[in-house]
This record gives C-alpha cells, structure tokens and sequence, in this order.
C-alpha cells in the first residue's frame, strides 16, 4: 500500500510518502530479527534474486514521486533501507 500527498508551496509539490513495502526482507539469518520465514529456503520462492528485484521496484517508484519525506514499514532492518537506491 502505498500513499503520496503532495503539498504545495509557491506551485511546487513536496510528496510526502508512506509505504508498506510488505516484508522487505534481506536473505541474510540476523539474530536481532524474527526473519526465518525469508531465509532462502523457508518461504515459497524468497532468495536473493527475488529480494534484488523488489529493492529494484521499491527504487524505481521512490525515482518517480522523489519524496521529500518517506516513511516506510516493514523493512528488516538499516542495511536493507540503504540497498533502497534511487
């Protein structure tokens, strides 16, 4: 689920998003997370070619709305927002 609201000053916008990106886990065992479901094996198709892509789609939309303020949920932890590039 994704929500943008746009804000607008001087006839410029500023999207403000929040994003469920729904389970970004990386493919890595982290003793700080409960992630044994997304360790490749575990759940029905998660591995690292799967876990690349969906930072890619994350990317490519964040490049498109170019929010100034994000918020997301449901990113296992620090590493996997910054693999996030856009």
């Amino acid at each position: 689920m994704l929500f943008v609201v746009a804000c607008s000053v001087a006839d410029e916008g500023y999207p403000v998003v929040f994003w469920n990106v729904e389970n970004c886990f990386d493919t890595e065992d982290n003793a700080a997370t409960d992630d044994e479901e997304f360790l490749p094996g575990s759940y029905p198709g998660w591995n690292e070619r799967v876990y690349r892509y969906k930072l890619e789609q994350i990317g490519e939309i964040l490049e498109d709305v170019k929010p100034v303020l994000l918020g997301l949920a449901e990113i296992e932890n620090r590493q996997v927002l910054e693999a996030v590039s856009y």
